[in-house]
Parts: C-alpha cells; sequence; structure tokens
C-alpha cells in the first residue's frame, strides 16, 4: 500500500518564538517518512514571522509550505485551523500546535495507524498535559464530511473537544497515543495562551461584584467604551445536609443563564465592584472566562446526534503565498 500523504498543520500568531524551535526539530525528527507537508499559516502574525520564515526556508526545505493571511485582527482558534486545513493537501490531517512538538517518527506512527484502521482518528489521549490535547490526526475526506472545526467556537478551549466529538458521531473511531515522544510541548504561561484573544487585546480595565459565597460578577470595560459583565456560579457551593455536594471540576463554574450584559459603559454598572489590577490575576480571569463562554454550547451540542458544523463553509479569507506580492491574495 503506498504510504499516505500527510500534513502537518500549524497556525501561528505572534509564536515565532515557539515555532522557530518546534518546526526544525519537527523536521528533523520526522526525516524517515517522504510524503509529508508542513503547513504553516501566519494568522496576521506581527513578531517577524514572514521575515524569519523567509530567511530560512531554503534551510527548512521544499516541504514546508507558508502562507499568510493579514486580515484577522485577534486569535480564532476554529477558523485559523480550518484554513491552515483547506490549504493542505494531505490524506491525512495533522494539527499541531507552535508550541507542540512532534516526536520522532510520529508521521510513520500514524501513517502505521490510519494503514490499520482507516475508519479511525487519531489523538492524544485526554489523561494527559492539556498543552498537547489539541493534537488531532484525521482522515481528510472525514474532516471535510463533519464541516471542520466549528467556527461558533471562538472563545479559548473546547474546540478540539467539538470536533472529536462530531467524528464520532459521524461514525469514526477514536484511537489514543500515549507515547511520551508524542508528547512533548513548550511549557508556557496563561498569558501566552490568551494575548491574542479578543477580549484581552481590547480589555481596558477588569471589576469583580461578589454577589455571594458561590456568586460573582466580572465586569470587562473594552477600550471602545462598550463593556461585557456575566454572573458566575460556584456550583461545589450546592449543599446535601450538612455536607458539600461534590461535582466534576471540569462542571464546577459555569456562566447563569441570561446573565450575560453587554452596551456602553457608564459608572453606574460597577455597583459595589472592585478593579482588578494585580496582570497575573486578570490574564487567568480572562482565561477562565473564556472557556466558560464555550461550556454551554459544547454542552448543547453533545445532547444532539448532528455531527455537520459550518453548513455555510469554513476557512474562508484571503491568503498569501510565500514571497507573493501583497496586492495578490488567493480568495480561500
Amino acid at each position: 500500500m503506498v504510504a499516505p500523504k500527510i500534513s502537518f498543520c500549524t497556525t501561528v500568531m505572534n509564536r515565532l518564538h515557539h515555532i522557530q524551535k518546534t518546526l526544525p526539530q519537527n523536521i528533523v525528527d520526522n526525516n524517515d517518512y517522504t510524503n509529508i507537508e508542513w503547513v504553516i499559516l501566519d494568522y496576521n502574525s506581527n513578531d517577524g514571522l514572514e521575515e524569519w520564515y523567509s530567511a530560512n526556508a531554503n534551510v527548512l526545505g521544499e516541504n514546508v509550505k507558508y502562507f499568510r493571511t493579514n486580515e484577522p485582527s485577534h486569535y480564532k482558534r476554529s477558523h485559523s485551523r480550518n484554513m491552515a486545513f483547506r490549504l493542505s493537501t494531505g490524506d491525512i490531517l495533522v494539527n499541531l500546535d507552535a508550541d507542540n512538538y512532534a516526536g520522532r517518527s510520529f508521521a510513520r506512527y500514524i501513517s502505521k495507524m490510519f494503514i490499520n484502521h482507516p475508519d479511525s482518528y487519531l489523538a492524544a489521549s485526554e489523561n494527559i498535559s492539556a498543552d498537547v490535547s489539541g493534537k488531532i490526526c484525521v482522515s481528510r475526506n472525514d474532516f471535510f464530511a463533519i464541516g471542520g472545526y466549528d467556527e461558533t467556537i471562538e472563545s479559548y478551549g473546547f474546540e478540539d473537544f467539538d470536533l472529536k466529538e462530531r467524528l464520532e458521531k459521524y461514525g469514526v473511531k477514536r484511537l489514543t497515543f500515549e507515547n511520551s515522544e508524542f508528547l512533548k510541548a513548550i511549557s508556557h504561561s496563561v498569558h501566552e495562551r490568551i494575548k491574542n484573544e479578543y477580549l484581552y487585546k481590547n480589555l481596558e480595565k477588569l471589576f469583580i461584584e461578589r454577589i455571594s459565597p458561590m456568586k460573582a460578577r466580572l465586569i470587562f470595560i473594552t477600550k471602545d467604551g462598550k463593556y461585557e459583565s456575566a454572573e458566575i456560579v460556584d456550583c461545589q457551593m450546592r449543599y446535601e445536609g450538612l455536607h458539600v455536594k461534590p461535582l466534576n471540576q471540569k462542571f464546577r463554574f459555569v456562566i447563569v443563564e441570561n446573565s450575560i450584559e453587554k452596551g456602553n459603559f457608564s459608572t453606574g454598572i460597577l455597583h459595589n465592584s472592585i478593579e482588578i489590577i494585580n496582570q497575573k490575576t486578570i490574564h487567568n480571569i480572562i482565561y477562565f472566562y473564556s472557556q466558560l463562554q464555550s461550556k454551554p454550547l459544547i454542552l448543547k451540542k453533545s445532547d444532539n446526534k448532528d455531527y455537520a458544523a459550518n453548513i455555510n463553509g469554513f476557512g474562508n479569507g484571503k491568503i498569501l503565498n510565500a514571497f507573493e506580492p501583497i496586492s495578490s491574495p488567493i480568495a480561500i
């Protein structure tokens, strides 16, 4: 059987310091597999990624395919990954985050698994670090059949969980890997995770109001004079008799239904809130809130049998090939 072509797809927005470490190592670690490509989508970075690629293109080799889009103002995980996957040409598509190492002979391992299990997809075990939870390998046909990553999921997290769940609804079986060689990633701060998010890039101030021992209100004031607020409840604080009811931590905190408010900011909105000024705390709250925003949608989708997403298309935008003049973008 002919070895399938494998496309490692990486989206990058201001992560030059990661990709310049991982990409060269990943190429070396998988030089024992020839039917391969490395698709790099520069998602409007401004940290010198384009210049770095231009200076190193010959060293990186012809299997690296660099593309750039100048359109995004902030990072959208689902949309960016869909763009990269659409730009790929492989039979098997692999999402590989910029901070992830593929691992020695990972491409050869993927090929073997898909040849032996053609009706499956491959992902890191859920019992490992979240740093590699997005490392998913899927056949091109299956990925396009379910409509790619769901672009209605814009906040941090859950887009990979949703993709796996919809693949399984479509009838694709899950295979997992736990080999430590394939689970390596560059550790980084919460700030690194959220610095390109819309809310962080546009945040002016952050306030919190304590409503009760189990409920608080977050108020985000943005640079355009708008605000967004939401009530967060700690479901762990439910009692059964004299005992706290234990809950799965994954479902402990939720946004109170219909509590999200958006509009023009005025000081009357603040009530008895206090301003959060510690930067690390701000990073953690944005990271926390971003994940909570996706949770209701994911739980709702889990209850139905629909596997399709993005029925009007996905991964659309204007793309520049490496070294192409800015006046000649490709619409995809």
